[in-house]
């Protein structure tokens, strides 16, 4: 299993526009019923003005294949006004401790 945590700077004022893209019914209801999502949480900046989603997959194969889905619909696109710079992605392997 692995962990993501995709980061998401918003230009100003810009973060309820995202905000609204995920609480859409295309946005995470989506992401949670994808192969392999086991979880995604979301938390936002002490500023206001970046993202967080803190996301738990079977593997990095399942989410990589998300993303190629996300971009095929347009997801990612929508998002490009949005954001001031590019989406981040940290991949990590899960640990019980």
């Amino acid at each position: 299993m692995i962990c993501v945590v995709a980061k998401f700077v918003c230009n100003d004022g810009k973060i309820t526009d995202l905000l609204n893209i995920l609480k859409s019914p295309d946005g995470l209801a989506v992401t949670r019923a994808y192969k392999g999502c086991k979880l995604i949480e979301t938390s936002i900046s002490e500023d206001g003005d970046t993202l967080y989603l803190y996301e738990r997959w079977d593997s990095k194969v399942d989410h990589q294949a998300y993303l190629q889905y996300r971009g095929e619909t347009g997801l990612l696109d929508l998002l490009a006004p949005i954001l001031s710079e590019p989406l981040g992605l940290t991949y990590t392997n899960f640990s019980e401790v």
